[in-house]
């Protein structure tokens, strides 16, 4: 089975969205979801468990759910609010710099990936033991193992 990244993908109800990234599950190498960015603003992603897909070619994928369906599923990025302390330094005596923690608060959005799982995306490196080899660009999975 081909898994094409950032090509359209299709929901029973025409198309929804694009693939962006595999995830994968790090001990058994299957993969497990697949990151649909959405075609409707405001463009979420959402991680769609594999038994979704119905169809692959190596220009479209398509998916058993419909639209509302795939706008439920677990979103692929979540927002998180995180202190983080900057250190502040002013002057102190004979000009020796002071420095003072100044805290605020950061928005951060970070990936959703299942415990024990990794997101492969386009574009990422693929090294051998000795040096890097090139990039991805596809991922080919045996759909029986």
């Amino acid at each position: 089975m081909d898994m094409p990244l950032d090509v359209d993908v299709y929901c029973v109800d025409g198309v929804c969205g694009r693939s962006k990234e595999v995830v994968l599950d790090r001990k058994t190498e299957e993969v497990t979801h697949l990151v649909v960015r959405e075609k409707q603003s405001p463009h979420a992603q959402v991680l769609v468990p594999i038994d979704l897909v119905t169809e692959t070619t190596p220009h479209v994928i398509r998916l058993r759910c419909a639209k509302e369906e795939l706008a439920a599923l677990q979103p692929f990025l979540k927002m998180e609010v995180v202190k983080e302390e900057i250190p502040h330094y002013v002057p102190g005596p004979y000009l020796m710099p002071i420095e003072i923690p100044e805290t605020r608060w950061v928005a951060v959005e970070r990936e959703s990936i299942p415990p024990g799982e990794v997101a492969v995306r386009q574009g990422a490196r693929v090294a051998a033991k000795d040096d890097q080899v090139g990039r991805l660009d596809e991922f080919l999975i045996d759909p029986v193992t």
